[in-house]
């Protein structure tokens, strides 16, 4: 297979030849252009393996484009470094001896003939492949670089121009949305002063209030030691950045019903409002936006709405939070009786050393130099700080010590009120925990970016008259929560109910489902970046494609959390399940009996808590039908116990979605297996397509819906939704790309793409 710099190299020969025939002058320009977009192209993928471990892809596209000069300037002076400067100098020094040395070089004249030879098998063989792939875009863009970066500033480009097209119409959307009956169905509580202060960028590991070995939070932790703050101790955010993590903690967006637009499912602020609540929004982050966001538009419902400054994205940040104090101060106290009112700080944004006055530059380099070598199980340990280093987390530090001061002095300005106080932040940053990293990224994962503080201050009085609620609260400060999930909690310990409240996404409600998977960045939280065990290699979502003999297992068992087998049941020389691809005339005489036993040894399930839990295996059952159903899965489900596995970690698949209902019943995750259609049939059937898969969706029978990685983005168009009206989980394999490739996809980041199947070399069944 060519490499993508032969490929780059072969494209170059052909934009080069077609020049040549162009006038003299354009010739010269064209090529001129051509050289400084290739090094364009070097830099910025150099920079971002570098910094960030990816080129340039989908997902950082669109981060750039949402991101203001004030935060890009930021960036820049964060993630500047020596290797960067010289891989400029490296280029310019290039480009200067290209364009301007005068080398000496013998001409080349090959003959016309050849050279144009050489240009149509080229391009033959480029087109008769264009032809035998359904997507030839984006099958070159993983061949060719610069289609790639083709791709993916299209993608970005007409994914933003819809945002700024949706934008435009949010607070008509949401004017409609409230023209509409919504029915606050319970609201039996009548609290005066609710608060909700909302960071931004706050890891909790750098707290004193969570075990941080300097005293960073001095405020809350008095606070905490006389009995009104509650910190709960296992709150991570759904993401790392501001936008896509409050989209989803003011609204009812969560990753089951992503599919809908943030915009289009009902706000925290208008709940309030509705619930008789006088709402007053104060922010110290941009009133204005140059291309809008989240937390802005849901400012704008309240009914009072003020900013520290009200210039634009360029200046925004450069207040600090304590101005909030004085706006608090100075601003009229409605004659409301239920007061409803909301903080938006910048926290501790990098750059972290513009986030606090002098009078706060507490902690220094040394400090931070000194618990380093101190560090003793945990990340810390692994990574050795430099100077540098060291004073970014000082930095980092001080501006928790100023958030401190900026939180606490809200919570004491309502402490002789019947006052109940939420702090949380958007997000966390990393800060050199374990490696030479600062900031955020999805793309980086890692538990640092969004482990967040979560705490609920209660004043005195507050606590004499609501016991109950005070009860709940301490019942809950250890259980796990995701924050997509906060308006769930936050209007359960209200007792306010809507038509979208979920009791079993509040972990103030008995039936709160505290095994919901926590998923950041494509990963399992709990799985994956909850420890400090940081040596997995491949990420849960991605399992291997094809396991269909022992020793593809054993080869890989130690590499991957999950595994497919593909499978037919034979009644030969008794029931059983055969592994293998194309049944009995490839059959290898494996048992699926061995195959359990074999994974089941070596995993050690049997003394493993959970079983399977540790492990997910993706059975394909070829030839499931109404003869075998009921017996075939009797025998899975005995061997399922026998060798100690978790039915939920089984996903059976089939193209017979009805007879997957009684395994459903029987525990075991299901998923209809979508043929591969063809690409006319996706544009001159679709609406036929997407209805039945719609229905079957609905039917019930089914948890997942599984498919060729080529379909991808024609099942999302689809949106489906199971029974429960939430996202259609799904399944997919993209065997021809391993797992690196595969982790850069949009859908490895998409949460309702729960496993991807990924290939391996080897000569293997």
């Amino acid at each position: 297979m060519l490499t993508p710099l032969l490929n780059d190299f072969l494209l170059f020969y052909c934009l080069f030849y077609l020049s040549s025939f162009l006038p003299k002058t354009f010739t010269h320009i064209f090529q001129i252009f051509l050289v400084l977009l290739v090094s364009l192209i070097a830099l910025v993928d150099c920079f971002l393996i570098l910094t960030f471990q990816t080129s340039l892809n989908v997902v950082f596209f669109e981060i750039f484009l949402s991101t203001n000069p004030q935060e890009a300037q930021e960036f820049l002076s964060t993630y500047l470094n020596v290797k960067i400067l010289i891989l400029i100098g490296i280029l310019i020094l290039f480009n200067l001896a290209f364009f301007l040395l005068p080398i000496k070089t013998p001409t080349l004249k090959p003959h016309p003939k050849i050279a144009f030879a050489l240009f149509a098998i080229i391009v033959v063989s480029v087109g008769t492949k264009a032809l035998r792939v359904d997507d030839p875009i984006s099958y070159y863009a993983e061949k060719v670089n610069l289609m790639r970066w083709v791709e993916t500033i299209t993608q970005g480009i007409i994914s933003q121009n819809a945002y700024i097209a949706q934008y435009r119409e949010l607070n008509k959307e949401m004017n409609e949305k409230l023209s509409k009956p919504y029915p606050i169905l319970e609201n039996n509580l009548q609290l005066p002063r609710v608060i909700l202060i909302i960071g931004e960028s706050t890891q909790r590991n750098f707290m004193s209030l969570y075990g941080y070995d300097l005293p960073t939070t001095p405020i809350l932790d008095e606070l905490k030691s006389k009995g009104n703050l509650f910190v709960f101790n296992d709150v991570i955010a759904p993401h790392a950045h501001t936008n896509t993590a409050l989209s989803k903690i003011l609204t009812f967006s969560r990753y089951e019903n992503a599919s809908t637009p943030w915009f289009k499912q009902q706000n925290l602020i208008d709940v309030m409002n509705l619930s008789g609540y006088h709402s007053i929004w104060l922010s110290n982050q941009e009133a204005i936006s140059i291309w809008g966001n989240a937390p802005e538009v849901i400012a704008q419902r309240a009914k009072q709405t003020l900013f520290s400054t009200y210039s634009n994205s360029h200046n925004v940040g450069k207040t600090y939070d304590g101005i909030l104090l004085s706006m608090l101060d100075k601003h009229s106290i409605p004659q409301d009786s239920k007061l409803f009112y909301v903080f938006h700080l910048m926290g501790t944004h990098l750059t972290y050393r513009e986030r606090y006055p002098k009078d706060f530059n507490k902690f220094s380099a040394d400090d931070m130099l000194h618990l380093n070598t101190q560090a003793v199980d945990s990340a810390q340990s692994l990574f050795h700080l430099n100077k540098k280093q060291a004073q970014t987390q000082a930095e980092y530090a001080n501006a928790i010590l100023y958030n401190d001061f900026v939180v606490g002095e809200i919570m004491q300005r309502f402490a002789d009120e019947e006052s109940i106080i939420f702090f949380l932040s958007d997000h966390g940053d990393e800060v050199y925990n374990f490696r030479d990293f600062s900031g955020h990224a999805e793309s980086m994962s890692s538990r640092f970016m969004i482990e967040i503080p979560f705490m609920i201050y209660m004043s005195d009085i507050f606590k004499q008259k609501h016991p109950d609620i005070v009860q709940k609260v301490q019942d809950s400060q250890n259980l796990p929560f995701m924050s997509d999930d906060f308006i769930h909690a936050f209007l359960d310990l209200l007792g306010i109910k809507t038509q979208d409240t979920l009791s079993n996404a509040s972990p103030f409600s008995a039936t709160y489902h505290k095994n919901r998977a926590r998923i950041f960045g494509g990963k399992d939280y709990d799985k994956e970046l909850k420890d400090d065990d940081l040596s997995f290699i491949v990420p849960s979502k991605l399992w291997l494609h094809r396991v269909d003999e022992i020793a593809k297992f054993n080869d890989f068992c130690d590499k991957y959390y999950g595994f497919e087998i593909d499978v037919h049941f034979l009644d030969t020389p008794e029931p059983y399940f055969d592994v293998g691809h194309d049944g009995l005339e490839d059959s290898i005489g494996l048992d699926l009996d061995e195959m359990f036993k074999i994974i089941s040894e070596t995993l050690q399930l049997e003394n493993t808590t959970g079983g399977g839990d540790k492990v997910g295996l993706w059975i394909d059952f070829k030839n499931l039908n109404e003869s075998n159903a009921q017996s075939s899965l009797q025998i899975l489900k005995d061997l399922t116990e026998k060798h100690y596995f978790s039915p939920r970690q089984i996903i059976v698949e089939s193209s017979q979605y009805r007879l997957l209902e009684s395994f459903k019943q029987s525990g075991f995750f299901t998923s209809y297996y979508v043929p591969y259609y063809a690409k006319e049939d996706l544009k001159t059937k679709s609406e036929e397509i997407i209805e039945n898969l719609q229905m079957i969706a609905q039917s019930g029978c089914v948890d997942a819906v599984s498919f060729a990685y080529y379909l991808h983005d024609f099942i999302k168009t689809a949106n489906l939704q199971n029974i429960q009206g939430e996202d259609m989980p799904l399944l997919t394999w993209n065997q021809g790309d391993n797992w690196q490739k595969n982790a850069q996809t949009k859908a490895f980041y998409d949460p309702q793409m729960k496993v991807i199947l990924v290939g391996e070399r080897g000569d293997y069944r």
